[in-house]
């Protein structure tokens, strides 16, 4: 059985959302697909009711996903558990609960998680880089002057006449 909403949403607004939410909330498309403005779709997106829907199809949306994931886990931990029961090569088992012990000590994936543990969130760290693309240089500053042709001195030995080529 379906819970009523909040606010019920009129025929248009059920069939706007359903577009919306399938067009994975693109109102770009959207506007194209229904052939209306875009401003006016857009107001209709910031409409409390319609915002409540948005968030209780997020909702679901995330738990869904870490059902999924809770399945996924589940599933790989009885298949190593399995290896641990079938094989007598020493190797395989001791990777197979290596792995399940590790597997015992991660956090479970928490709303909005980038993963399922702390091997996750050190590449999250590593990977994403917080800084602004548009007021930051993309390579370090330099901290030194750095040396003109003229300054440096030429190991002993080392012929001249490259030194008088690039000076002009």
């Amino acid at each position: 059985m379906v819970a009523a909403s909040s606010s019920p949403l009129s025929k248009s607004d059920q069939a706007f959302l359903t577009a919306y939410i399938s067009l994975r909330f693109n109102l770009f498309a959207l506007a194209t697909h229904s052939k209306q403005p875009l401003l006016a779709l857009q107001d209709w997106a910031l409409r409390p009711e319609i915002q409540d829907h948005i968030a209780r199809y997020r909702k679901l949306e995330t738990l869904q996903h870490e059902t999924e994931i809770t399945d996924a886990r589940s599933a790989g931990i009885a298949a190593l558990r399995e290896i641990l029961d079938i094989t007598k090569d020493p190797i395989e088992r001791r990777r197979a609960a290596q792995t399940l012990i590790r597997v015992g000590s991660e956090k479970p994936l928490s709303v909005g998680g980038v993963g399922v543990g702390p091997r996750d969130k050190r590449q999250s760290e590593r990977g994403r880089s917080h800084r602004d693309p548009i007021n930051e240089p993309p390579y370090p500053e330099p901290t030194s002057e750095p040396e003109s042709p003229r300054s440096r001195s030429s190991p002993e030995g080392a012929p001249q006449a490259a030194n008088r080529r690039c000076q002009g």
